[in-house]
């Protein structure tokens, strides 16, 4: 006797996936508990798969079918843009559409985090100094993010950059490129450099982020 063969179809999946967003909707709602959005898109990510999986020797596979792989994907993308890791679940809450551009001067460095989002982001440093050891947050979701700085350095530098996809440049000098590119490493002292360390965390998903410099050789 065969196996006996389960349907599943588009509403068995919509429907759990549905039950999944809904309930954690509604926490997040209610002001019960905090519900990460990272959390939820990747329990929905793994229900989605597991299903994949469970009906992948039946009639009714849904991995032969087209919308369960645009689901998946649009997923990912939601996965990687809320991440932690690349720093950009705040972005989403102050996303910018355009290009923008942030100048900070002499001592007034910004609290938190400057956000950008789909378009140019460009921090302009050029006119800054510090009384103190600074760290500046520097998070984009798609497009290019420049962060320029003083033309000699009056303090330290170390820059710590990632992208989930794309390239890094640091004075006009491609350091790393393609898939989950990563540089971190301090800039060379300034003559003038004291005792005070600027610490740059740029988090990008997918684009170039130039240091120092608006164009990226070989």
């Amino acid at each position: 006797m065969p196996p006996v063969r389960h349907r599943w179809d588009a509403t068995t999946v919509a429907g759990i996936l549905a039950v999944l967003f809904g309930v954690a909707w509604l926490i997040g709602a209610l002001g019960v508990l905090h519900v990460p959005v990272e959390g939820v898109v990747a329990v929905g990510l793994m229900l989605l798969g597991a299903s994949l999986v469970v009906t992948g020797r039946t009639d009714w596979s849904l991995s032969r079918r087209s919308w369960p792989m645009w689901l998946g994907a649009g997923l990912i993308v939601v996965l990687i843009a809320t991440s932690s890791t690349f720093g950009l679940g705040g972005a989403l809450d102050a996303v910018s559409f355009g290009n923008k551009t942030v100048t900070v001067t002499g001592t007034s460095w910004p609290s938190g985090t400057v956000h950008g989002g789909f378009g140019n982001l460009t921090v302009d440093l050029s006119q800054t100094t510090l009384t103190r050891s600074e760290t500046l947050t520097v998070a984009s979701v798609a497009g290019d993010t420049i962060v320029d700085l003083p033309e000699t350095l009056p303090y330290n530098v170390i820059v710590n950059a990632r992208a989930a996809a794309g390239r890094i440049c640091v004075a006009g000098s491609d350091e790393s490129n393609g898939i989950a590119p990563q540089y971190h490493q301090a800039l060379a002292d300034g003559p003038g450099a004291g005792a005070w360390t600027l610490t740059l965390d740029v988090h990008q998903v997918f684009g170039q982020i130039l240091i120092d410099g608006q164009e990226c050789g070989h």
